[in-house]
């Protein structure tokens, strides 16, 4: 998930708007442990990629 996504999209570049979150880069992400059990325990609430 992007934060900027919006204006990568105005700007064309889609393509650069992450659209799932990457499990292989959590830590790069900063969620907290707390939120992320709670990501996990409900399926469909935000795509994730292994």
């Amino acid at each position: 998930m992007n934060p900027n996504w919006i204006e990568k999209v105005a700007n064309g570049l889609e393509a650069e708007a992450a659209t799932e979150l990457d499990v292989s880069k959590l830590d790069q992400l900063n969620i907290p442990e707390k939120l992320w059990d709670v990501i996990q325990a409900m399926p469909g609430w935000f795509p994730i990629s292994k």
